[in-house]
């Protein structure tokens, strides 16, 4: 018998977590700007971090991030991502 309950906090971190991936799957412009509105909200958790002493926590650095090279992974994820969605059989 099959258990038709959805598993609340599962589902909603699965369409947060598909959000997040497809913003490189749209026009350039589109890309750019929820990239550079992320790491700067990134950026400010890193600063404040600083301010208490504590470690930066990753891609939080705007002083040591590259952000082509955080882009990468996400990248290459979604390359996978759609190979495995569009094979055949």
């Amino acid at each position: 018998m099959c258990d038709d309950r959805v598993d609340k906090p599962k589902a909603l971190s699965l369409i947060l977590h598909c959000s997040d991936i497809s913003h490189p799957s749209k026009d350039w412009s589109v890309h750019h700007r929820w990239t550079e509105l992320l790491m700067e909200e990134f950026f400010r958790q890193g600063d404040k971090e600083h301010e208490l002493g504590l470690p930066y926590s990753p891609l939080c650095d705007r002083n040591a991030t590259l952000i082509p090279e955080s882009q990468i992974g996400e990248f290459v994820g979604n390359i996978f991502i759609y190979r495995a969605a569009n094979q055949n059989g």
